[in-house]
């Protein structure tokens, strides 16, 4: 399993999903100490189930040709 990239600026958003499906309107800055709360959570469940992070300019296309590559020269 692999974790891609986040879409959009990067920064932690936060949405109260039943009030705001669209999520049009981000929490993140009436509710500081929530993001770090949740960021702090993410970062230890991250670490407890070894998640692999995807590198900088990683392209899935480009990286499932070299792997058609590889299995063809066997």
């Amino acid at each position: 399993m692999q974790n891609l990239d986040p879409k959009g600026t990067g920064d932690w958003e936060l949405f109260d999903f039943d009030a705001d499906p669209s999520e049009l309107n981000n929490l993140a800055d009436q509710l500081p100490d929530l993001v770090e709360e949740l960021i702090a959570f993410y970062a230890s469940y991250s670490e407890q189930v070894n998640l692999v992070l995807v590198p900088d300019g990683y392209n899935p296309l480009e990286q499932t040709v070299k792997n058609a590559r590889r299995g063809a020269s066997h």
